[in-house]
């Protein structure tokens, strides 16, 4: 049995972000998102290979905080869960800069998808 897959492409800001909260009952896969974030993430375990590292001994600190540099920087958290942190511990190695600055905890301009990247100065 086939089941279809819905492939989304952002024209805006968010949209893409606040669909894809549907991936649990639809098959989706955005393109910029998922696409982006698999592309530089092959790119990072290239260089890691080469360079003879680990990715849990990396930090990343993103010029852009929308949903392709958010995207980026979970699937690189998620990768760095199989190497054996915790989410929150690879969360905290990717540090999101925007228009408005460093994504801290403090501001109040944050969308809930960039929530998880807010660092903690009080640390």
């Amino acid at each position: 049995m086939l089941h279809p897959m819905g492939r989304l492409r952002e024209l805006q800001c968010c949209p893409a972000a606040r669909a894809i909260r549907y991936k649990d009952k639809i098959c989706t896969y955005n393109d910029d998102i998922q696409g982006t974030a698999s592309v530089t993430l092959a790119g990072i375990f290239a260089a890691l290979h080469i360079s003879k590292q680990k990715l849990v001994d990396q930090r990343f600190l993103f010029l852009g905080g929308g949903s392709a540099g958010t995207g980026i920087a979970e699937l690189i958290s998620q990768a760095m869960v199989l190497e054996g942190l915790s989410i929150d511990e690879a969360r905290a190695r990717n540090a999101l800069f925007d228009v408005n600055g460093l994504m801290v905890k403090s501001r109040q301009d944050l969308a809930d998808f960039q929530k998880p990247f807010a660092v903690d100065l009080r640390r």
